[in-house]
């Protein structure tokens, strides 16, 4: 079973099973690996009172929320020279640069090749989606209005 399933298609499985649910794009654990770690590194010792930890884990959850909000400022004020493209006009200040990229990376698929993954792990319009707006010329207007 192992050497003739397991060592060769383990990742097909894994892959099948996560692209099928929205995920932004996290496959690994190790997001959550290194939060628990920061936050080991904040309490200092494994025997913090809860006050102190809730008081700790909010000012972690704060700090990342103002980085996510600058970083997103950024993105609604600034608009790249690669992303000034028509299909992509009524997104401007409204996705980030991260998602336009994504979106920009889909338009150069081939739309027949399409399994919709970026639709259903980031819910961003896939390359089937987008090649519908290329060809039609029109603005992609509302991440949302596919499947």
């Amino acid at each position: 079973m192992n050497e003739v399933w397991l060592d060769k298609y383990k990742e097909m499985f894994v892959s099948v099973w996560i692209d099928k649910f929205l995920n932004y794009g996290n496959r690994t654990t190790s997001r959550a690996e290194s939060q628990h770690a920061n936050l080991k590194r904040y309490l200092h010792s494994s025997k913090t009172n809860l006050d102190t930890f809730v008081r700790i884990l909010d000012e972690i959850v704060k700090s990342q929320f103002t980085s996510i909000k600058s970083t997103f400022e950024t993105s609604r004020i600034e608009r790249k020279n690669k992303h000034k493209v028509p299909i992509l006009t009524n997104l401007h200040g409204i996705v980030s640069h991260e998602a336009l990229d994504i979106i920009m990376g889909q338009s150069k698929l081939n739309p027949l090749d399409c399994c919709c993954q970026v639709r259903t792990s980031y819910g961003l319009p896939c390359a089937c989606e987008v090649s519908l707006h290329l060809n039609a010329g029109q603005y992609i207007h509302d991440l949302f209005s596919f499947k």
